[in-house]
C-alpha cells in the first residue's frame, strides 16, 4: 500500500510539474505573439521638422532653381498658367473693390485698409493654385540668367509669353465676370470703380513708372518670403503683409491695372484705352521690371556672386528650339539635354 501511494504521488507531482511547464510555454508564446504585434503594428517615429525657413541663400537658389522649372513647361501649360494668373489677379481685384469701395468715401483710410486686406487673394491662388505672373517673372529670370542657368533669349520669350497671357487673362475676366454680370452697377460701387480709371490715368508718366519700381519690389519680396516659409501659415502671412503694404500705399502694379482700368472704362470712366495704354500700362511695366530685376540682382550678388556654383550642368549657347504642336518648349536645349 505504501508503494502504491508513494507512486500515485510521484504521477501527481509528475502531472504538476508537467502542467505548470505548458502553461509556462504557452505564456511565453503568448508574450512573443504580443511583442511581435506591438513590432509590426508600430511606425517608425518620425523626425521632428525643427527648420521652419530657408535661409536667404538656400532661398536664393531655391528661386533660381525655380526659374529653369518655370522654361521647362511645354508653352500649351505656360500658356494657360499665364492666363490663370490674370484671372486670379482679377479676383482679388474684384473682392478688393467689394470690400473697400462700399464705404463712404470720407473714410478714406478704412477703405485703404479694407483694399488692401482683400487684394493679396488673387497671389495666394497664383502660389498655391500655380500661376505665371509677369511681374513675379522678372525676378525670376533675373536670377536664372544670372546664374547662367538660362539664356537672356529664353528669359525674355518666357516674360513675353507672361505679359501677354496676364493681359488676356484679366481682360477675359473683366469683361465677362465683373461687367456683363454688373456687380458693380449700383452705387458706391460704380462711382468707386470709374474713380480707379480715371486716377491711374491722371497721374504723370514719372509718377506711375516710380510707383511700379517699389509696387513690384514688394511682390517680389512677398514671393521670397513665401518660398523661404515651410508651412502654409507663414506663406500667407508673408504674401499678406508685403501686397498689403504696396496696395494700401497707392503703389502701380501693371497686371493690377490691366483689370482695374479697362473695368473702370467698360463702366463709363472718363478716360479712354488709348490713355491706358500711354499714361498707365507702360509707366507701370516699365517701373515693375526695374522693380523685380533689382530684387533678384540684389539676391544674386549678396548670396551667389563668388559663392559656390547653384547649378553645375554647363548651359550650352544654343538657339532656342522650333516650336511644334506637339512638344512646344521654350527651354533652350534638347529632350536629352534636360533629362540629365
Amino acid at each position: 500500500i505504501h508503494n502504491i501511494m508513494s507512486s500515485e504521488q510521484e504521477n501527481i507531482a509528475a502531472h504538476v510539474v508537467n502542467v505548470a511547464q505548458e502553461s509556462a510555454t504557452e505564456n511565453k508564446n503568448h508574450n512573443q505573439i504580443i511583442h511581435h504585434h506591438h513590432h509590426r503594428n508600430r511606425q517608425p517615429r518620425k523626425e521632428h521638422h525643427i527648420k521652419l525657413w530657408k535661409t536667404p541663400k538656400e532661398t536664393m537658389v531655391a528661386a533660381a532653381l525655380a526659374s529653369e522649372k518655370k522654361v521647362q513647361w511645354a508653352i500649351d501649360k505656360y500658356i494657360l498658367l499665364t492666363i490663370l494668373a490674370g484671372i486670379y489677379v482679377s479676383i482679388g481685384g474684384c473682392f478688393a473693390i467689394a470690400l473697400g469701395r462700399g464705404v463712404p468715401s470720407y473714410d478714406i483710410g478704412i477703405q485703404r485698409l479694407l483694399f488692401a486686406l482683400a487684394f493679396p487673394t488673387g497671389l495666394v491662388l497664383i502660389v498655391f493654385l500655380g500661376g505665371e505672373l509677369f511681374t513675379g517673372g522678372t525676378m525670376y529670370y533675373t536670377l536664372g540668367s544670372f546664374e547662367r542657368i538660362l539664356t537672356i533669349k529664353s528669359s525674355l520669350f518666357g516674360l513675353f509669353l507672361s505679359y501677354v497671357g496676364n493681359w488676356g487673362g484679366t481682360h477675359f475676366f473683366a469683361y465677362l465676370f465683373a461687367y456683363l454680370t454688373d456687380i458693380f452697377a449700383d452705387e458706391p460701387y460704380l462711382s468707386g470703380v470709374r474713380a480707379i480709371a480715371e486716377l491711374k490715368t491722371s497721374l504723370p508718366f514719372y509718377v506711375i513708372f516710380l510707383r511700379g519700381i517699389v509696387a513690384n519690389f514688394l511682390v517680389c519680396a512677398a514671393l521670397i518670403f513665401a518660398s523661404s516659409a515651410e508651412d502654409i501659415a507663414s506663406k500667407l502671412l508673408a504674401i499678406w503683409v508685403f501686397i498689403s503694404c504696396f496696395a494700401a500705399i497707392g503703389y502701380e502694379h501693371c497686371v493690377a491695372n490691366m483689370f482695374f482700368v479697362p473695368l473702370g472704362i467698360w463702366y463709363g470712366a472718363d478716360t479712354t484705352y488709348a490713355k491706358f495704354i500711354y499714361k498707365s500700362l507702360i509707366p507701370s511695366t516699365l517701373g515693375n521690371i526695374i522693380g523685380g530685376c533689382f530684387l533678384g540682382f540684389i539676391m544674386w550678388f549678396l548670396y551667389s556672386f563668388h559663392e559656390d556654383v547653384v547649378h553645375t550642368i554647363e548651359i550650352p549657347k544654343k538657339e532656342c528650339v522650333g516650336f511644334n504642336l506637339w512638344k512646344w518648349s521654350i527651354f533652350p536645349q534638347k529632350e536629352k539635354e534636360l533629362n540629365k
